[in-house]
């Protein structure tokens, strides 16, 4: 199962989709297998990458700390996603810390050895110089958010990404688990402010409030609830 786990992963992730089908067999043979817990560390910010991580089952957060100490919570990943594609091209320190928020199972696929793959199979290369510009637009999506987008706008489209990425399907909506705590990291305010929105979104019904989840009802909604805002702040 975990071997069949692997080369769905490959086969269906846009690192490699596309690829000839014995290529998909040949970097699925370089996988190495791995079970996470809830709560462990899959690696550090700052240290030294030296894998990429496919995710098979269970969710993991990637996180960041500022020069202060901060932590910031960048995004987070389910199954069928990878992530240390950047350690994994240039050997270099890890730019952000991943955790485990769900029991997992993860495979590690080894630098050296891909690298050797990468020169054997040129066409490999075309697949990571698109995954780095998919990269590049969604780091400047976030700059983005920050600069220019209010604190409601900011949450309402960080919902709905995640909701849509990696909601479950219930009859009220799609379930976020996720707390609003976490939410706050993500976004870099408190909860009391994450707290106040999901507040008033709740009782216009475009979502749902339990603990550690967040059900969103209507995603058109909650996109105009949140612009509604803005232009009420502005």
């Amino acid at each position: 199962m975990t071997n069949t786990g692997i080369l769905t992963v490959v086969r269906q992730n846009p690192l490699f989709r596309g690829l000839p089908s014995e290529l998909y067999e040949r970097v699925a043979g370089l996988c190495q297998p791995r079970r996470l817990a809830k709560g462990q560390v899959l690696f550090r910010q700052g240290e030294a990458g030296d894998a990429l991580f496919g995710i098979i089952s269970g969710q993991l957060r990637v996180s960041a700390n500022s020069v202060d100490g901060q932590e910031f919570h960048l995004n987070v990943v389910g199954a069928g996603e990878v992530l240390g594609e950047i350690a994994l091209l240039d050997g270099g320190d890890r730019t952000a810390s991943v955790m485990a928020t769900r029991d997992s199972m993860i495979f590690a696929l080894p630098r050296a050895s891909f690298l050797k793959l990468v020169e054997e199979e040129p066409r490999l290369a075309v697949h990571l110089l698109t995954l780095l510009c998919e990269r590049v637009r969604w780091t400047s999506d976030i700059v983005e958010d920050v600069a220019f987008r209010s604190v409601p706008m900011r949450l309402a489209r960080r919902v709905a990404i995640l909701a849509r990425l990696h909601g479950e399907r219930t009859d009220e909506g799609m379930m976020l688990r996720l707390s609003q705590a976490e939410l706050a990291q993500f976004l870099n305010v408190s909860r009391q402010v994450v707290n106040g929105n999901l507040q008033v979104w709740q009782r216009l019904g475009v979502i749902a409030l339990s603990r550690g989840k967040v059900i969103v009802k209507d995603f058109d909604g909650l996109e105009a609830a949140a612009i509604t805002e803005e232009a009420a702040d502005g």
